[in-house]
């Protein structure tokens, strides 16, 4: 949005997505929950790229033990 001219505040951005997340998760019908297979990975203070390694890893592994 920056990028286009758009003035975004960071404190009301992260208040509108905290607020949204909120609101998903407790509505009453069908409210958005982790899968129980699911696999968190913390995209915190890393790079796109950190992350996309992680993720291949993280199908890697999950190929090879399904292979067993």
């Amino acid at each position: 949005m920056i990028e286009k001219g758009v003035k975004v505040d960071f404190k009301e951005t992260q208040e509108e997505l905290l607020q949204r997340d909120h609101n998903d998760t407790h509505r009453v019908h069908s409210p958005l929950k982790k899968a129980i297979d699911a696999v968190f990975i913390d995209s915190t203070h890393r790079s796109v790229e950190e992350v996309v390694e992680e993720m291949v890893r993280v199908i890697k592994e999950e190929r090879t033990e399904g292979h067993e």
